[in-house]
């Protein structure tokens, strides 16, 4: 598992971001809140567990259980550090590229009540269109439906062209469609000061994943001697 995160700067289309480091990671993990001084204020909802609960929760119906938290998943301890503040939001919109079988977009309802949820899939995905969610059927590579989407949208800040506060990739996973839709959306859907999150970059170079896609040369052998240097080190 691994995310990037990254934040269009306020006053220009440049990006500034990264990965999340160890002694972040560490800090995380022992607060109860989020060390943040953007979080200044804001009540205890952004204390540890509010978005780990509501994820495990995201299941019934036709819904099933989110990725965010759960055996082998840390999400949990990243979205309220980088996207508490959102919540403060009355016009929030998000968009998120990827919605598998719908636990996801249950939970953003959950922890965005007031906010306008978007989700896009390859695949026919209607049935997922509650609770005010819009659902779109777009390949992410495919930057006609991306604008279709993007056209059909309304703007909730009217000075700006774009429509997202939020924007997070959990989709294929395989590189040339990630860096096809970041291209079109991180400038032309990302609201300045927007967030815009990649998902599972860790599969770009898992054994699994790489043998899958074919990627970067990586095979079990090549695995095996990292996992021997780490220990090692």
């Amino acid at each position: 598992m691994a995310m990037l995160l990254l934040q269009m700067d306020a006053d220009s289309t440049s990006w500034s971001g990264g990965g999340v480091s160890r002694e972040s990671r560490r800090r995380m993990a022992q607060s109860d809140v989020a060390p943040s001084p953007t979080f200044e204020g804001l009540p205890a909802a952004t204390r540890k567990g509010d978005f780990y609960q509501l994820s495990l929760n995201a299941w019934g119906g036709e819904w099933r259980k989110s990725d965010k938290a759960g055996k082998g998943t840390i999400y949990y301890r990243y979205y309220p550090y980088f996207c508490e503040q959102l919540r403060r939001l009355s016009n929030l919109q998000m968009l998120e590229i990827g919605l598998d079988v719908g636990g996801s977009l249950r939970l953003w309802r959950s922890y965005f009540p007031n906010a306008r949820i978007v989700g896009t899939d390859v695949k026919d995905k209607s049935r997922f269109a509650k609770d005010g969610t819009r659902i779109f059927q777009a390949e992410q590579t495919d930057t006609a439906a991306l604008q279709r989407m993007l056209d059909a949208l309304p703007r909730p800040e009217p000075q700006h062209a774009q429509p997202f506060h939020l924007i997070i990739d959990d989709a294929s996973h395989y590189p040339p469609d990630t860096i096809a839709s970041f291209e079109y959306l991180f400038v032309g859907g990302l609201l300045p000061g927007g967030i815009y999150v990649l998902e599972d970059l860790s599969t770009s170079y898992d054994q699994i994943w790489a043998s899958k896609w074919g990627l970067y040369g990586h095979g079990r052998a090549e695995w095996e001697e990292v996992g021997r240097t780490r220990k090692l080190s």
